[in-house]
């Protein structure tokens, strides 16, 4: 069972609760910021909006950069949007703040 666009259409749960996805401040004080962000960020990858799921992860991987999560996501969208070589770099400048978690992904990249 694949993704249905029905699902986001206005008025929709899934659009009551997301709002617009670049702006997280729509009615979700009860929870933080980063689980609607990451929320909005698997919207975006069901619907392929590289783009936008990019700028969800920059900015998710800079109010929470100890989250590895994050600088993964990010590496993903922006194979998505800009290229592998892009990612690549992506994972680079980030193995510092993890370095035995992404020094084995950069191994399986090559």
């Amino acid at each position: 069972m694949g993704f249905s666009f029905a699902l986001i259409t206005p008025g929709s749960p899934i659009h009551r609760n997301l709002g617009n996805p670049l702006r997280s401040e729509e009615g979700h004080e009860d929870c933080g910021v980063s689980v609607v962000l990451k929320e909005r960020v698997e919207v975006c990858m069901a619907l392929e909006k590289w783009e936008m799921m990019l700028e969800l992860c920059r900015h998710l991987q800079a109010a929470v950069p100890s989250e590895v999560g994050h600088a993964l996501d990010l590496a993903y969208a922006v194979r998505r949007f800009q290229g592998a070589r892009s990612a690549v770099s992506v994972l680079e400048q980030a193995r510092p703040k993890f370095p035995k978690f992404l020094t084995a992904k950069l191994a399986r990249v090559g």
